[in-house]
């Protein structure tokens, strides 16, 4: 394989299996989606909380709603970050004009076929709040790349090879 292609696989391969991964995650239907959600929910506080078991039924089922909730929100957040990471990562390969914009935005519009999606998966529905937290996961992606190359650039200023 030739150096330019593999260069434009690995731009492209990251961003195209997060927003597959993505949309996976969308398809799901709510009872899925759900008792995924509820599994990871469970192993979390038992990690952080070993006497989790041990609580009172009607205390677990309250903590499950809570967390369950900041995870899930928290997966929103994080599969969106990656996403407008691995996107920022992508366009610093064409050099284009307003590149942490454009991450930004390309991974918003994402976010909202991806609520538009999911209003046709039985059990789920798209919600605008949720188009924010992706958002917001994005641009934290976007400038967590931004960063990282701020900080490789210094050092390869600063360093004589």
């Amino acid at each position: 394989m030739k150096k330019e292609t593999k260069r434009l696989l690995s731009a492209w391969l990251p961003p195209l299996l997060c927003a597959c991964l993505i949309f996976f995650f969308s398809s799901q239907t709510g009872a899925e989606s759900g008792h995924l959600s509820g599994r990871i929910t469970r192993l979390i506080l038992h990690f952080l909380y070993p006497a989790f078991s041990e609580l009172p039924l009607e205390t677990p089922s309250t903590w499950l709603e809570t967390i369950g909730l900041i995870i899930r929100k928290g997966a929103h957040f994080t599969e969106f970050a990656l996403l407008g990471f691995f996107i920022r990562r992508l366009l610093h390969f064409y050099s284009l004009n307003r590149p942490l914009f454009l991450s930004w935005l390309l991974s918003t519009l994402y976010a909202c076929t991806d609520e538009i999606h999911q209003l046709s998966v039985g059990g789920r529905s798209g919600m605008w709040q949720d188009v924010l937290i992706d958002s917001a996961g994005a641009l934290f992606g976007v400038f967590l790349f931004h960063t990282f190359q701020k900080i490789r650039h210094r050092k390869q200023k600063t360093d004589p090879q």
